[in-house]
C-alpha cells in the first residue's frame, strides 16, 4: 500500500501466511467447540483452506501459486532435474 501511495516500484516481497490462500488437498474437519458465543457448537465444520502443519499444505500452495502464475501472468513452469 505504501508503494502504491508513493508511486514506487516493488522489486521483492514476502508472502506471509500464504498457505491460507491455497485450497486444501485433504478433507479435514472438526466439531465446533463449546462457548457461549459460538453458534456452531456441536456442528461438523469442514476446513477448505490449507493450514500450516498439514502434510500436503506445501504441495497445495505450490500448485495454487503455479496455476496463478501460469494462467494469470503468463509464466511457464520449468521442471528442474532432481538432485539424486
Amino acid at each position: 500500500m505504501l508503494a502504491a501511495l508513493n508511486d514506487l516500484d516493488i522489486l521483492a516481497g514476502d508472502i506471509q501466511n500464504a498457505y491460507l490462500c491455497a485450497p486444501s488437498l485433504e478433507k479435514n474437519y472438526f466439531i465446533g467447540g463449546s462457548s457461549e458465543w459460538n453458534q456452531n457448537q456441536g456442528c461438523v465444520i469442514l476446513i477448505v483452506r490449507a493450514l500450516y502443519g498439514q502434510k500436503t499444505s506445501g504441495a497445495s500452495w505450490r500448485a495454487y501459486l503455479a496455476n496463478f502464475l501460469e494462467k494469470t501472468l503468463g509464466y511457464k513452469l520449468q521442471r528442474v532435474a532432481s538432485w539424486a
